[in-house]
């Protein structure tokens, strides 16, 4: 009885080893390609977010050093509260007669948000001026307060539920 044999080819366990490792590589090789692609995107917009909101806020820190010019202006050209505030009323076109005087403003940060600032106009006490004469006084501190310094949104907020599986 002649047995037959046929031909073996015997794939050894090393090789299927090797097989196993190349792809488990490739796998994760793949997944750190995806994930940094995905945290340079965020990274980008997050960037262009921030670049914004600064421009935006160095708009706003123009137009509150232009109202602080303003404010000692009045300062320094009235002698008493009631006509500081009349005279910056005046100046800043505050409209309303409630007892505090709040002047606001916005800087648009992109199309959708702008950055609201709110200051509430003061008359510079003696404190403030203690030491020093009318004149010398120009701490900003002593003519406003800043109420509100945010970022607020100016559109509908839309929710984004698209997933995207392949980038």
């Amino acid at each position: 009885m002649n047995k037959r044999k046929f031909p073996v080819t015997n794939i050894g366990s090393v090789s299927l080893l090797m097989i196993f490792i190349v792809l488990c590589m490739v796998t994760l090789a793949a997944l750190s390609l995806s994930t940094a692609s995905g945290s340079y995107r965020s990274a980008q917009t997050l960037a262009g977010h921030t670049t914004a909101y600064y421009r935006a806020s160095n708009k706003a820190e123009k137009k509150l050093a232009e109202t602080e010019k303003i404010l000692q202006t009045c300062y320094h050209s009235t002698s008493d509260a009631d006509s500081y505030y009349q005279q910056v009323r005046q100046q800043l076109g505050i409209t309303g007669s409630d007892g505090s005087l709040i002047y606001s403003f916005q800087a648009a940060v992109n199309k959708s948000q702008e950055l609201e600032v709110r200051i509430q106009i003061t008359y510079p006490d003696s404190s403030a001026t203690a030491g020093s004469d009318r004149e010398d006084s120009d701490t900003a501190s002593a003519f406003y307060k800043i109420t509100c310094w945010k970022v607020t949104s100016t559109s509908d907020w839309n929710a984004d539920n698209s997933i995207q599986l392949i980038q």
